[in-house]
């Protein structure tokens, strides 16, 4: 059995937005799932959590734009420290260059706002898939 694929809901995802609205839904939505959810407003906060819990997270919803950094900088900060952590990039401001500059940066996917629960719930499963 490989042990590295856990099934949905023992996962560990910590999600990061500065608006408390997104951040809300987001939460209720993965902890729906069964998903074990940690929340960050700041990319220092989120960057903090990671540190704290040693890399521990399975997925890092983030935001790209917070208000002391860009996502895609805490992104790069992060897994310098742990480098198998992944990441999936929401923007409410996709361009084709955004997209391939965070997937370049590496992360597993990109999810643009607005997003419904459809599109969040899909969008995370496919960042859970092991790599091929």
């Amino acid at each position: 059995m490989d042990h590295s694929v856990k099934p949905r809901g023992q996962h560990s995802i910590l999600v990061v937005d500065d608006d408390a609205l997104v951040l809300r839904m987001t939460q209720m939505v993965l902890d729906e799932m069964g998903y074990q959810v940690d929340v960050a407003v700041s990319g220092a906060e989120a960057l903090a959590r990671i540190d704290t819990q040693q890399g521990a997270f399975d997925l890092v919803v983030l935001d790209q734009r917070l208000p002391d950094r860009e996502g895609i900088s805490v992104m790069r900060e992060a897994r310098k420290r742990f480098p198998d952590l992944r990441f999936m990039l929401v923007t409410g401001y996709s361009t084709d260059e955004i997209v391939r500059d965070m997937m370049d940066a590496g992360a597993v996917r990109v999810l643009d706002k607005p997003y419904d629960i459809e599109e969040l719930t899909t969008a995370v499963e496919t960042a859970l898939l092991p790599s091929p």
